[in-house]
């Protein structure tokens, strides 16, 4: 077998020299870039997460009336699993249903997996539940702010 050996003192180093700088500069900038898409992205999920959070703190303090348990409930329910559902959407190859299984019950969940846009469908259910709260006018305004 024939081994090819290359002289390297023939070999110039010009077009190494000349593309360098060129190619380091677009690796630094590529790599800020790329940090700071992350760091954006991050800072948006920790919104998504503390608004959630927020908003289910709001009902378990404003809803007090016994009557509006199984409502309450199914509130709770629907603004925990907002986050899970945007997450699926956003993330490639995620398996919503099995996210979503132990969070809503299973008419929800049925009708959230037939919807086109799944977080807005749960953004729709939990619009139609602070509709069907027995709170004063004032508070509902609250809440929905």
């Amino acid at each position: 077998m024939p081994c090819f050996a290359f002289d390297v003192g023939s070999v110039s180093t010009l077009p190494y020299q000349l593309t360098a700088p060129a190619l380091a500069l677009l690796l630094v900038f590529r790599t800020e870039d790329s940090y700071s898409r992350f760091e954006e992205g991050r800072k948006a999920w920790t919104k998504v997460i503390a608004g959630a959070n927020d908003f289910a703190r709001q009902i378990i303090s404003a809803v007090e009336n016994s009557g509006d348990a199984q409502l309450k409930k199914a509130l709770l329910q629907y603004i925990v699993a907002f986050p899970v559902a945007l997450k699926c959407h956003v993330v490639y190859g995620s398996d919503i249903r099995q996210d979503l299984q132990n969070l809503l019950e299973l008419d929800d969940l049925l009708v959230v997996l037939n919807s086109k846009h799944r977080p807005s469908c749960i953004i729709e259910f939990i619009s139609q539940s602070l509709r069907l709260l027995n709170l004063e006018d004032s508070r509902r305004i609250m809440l929905i702010i």
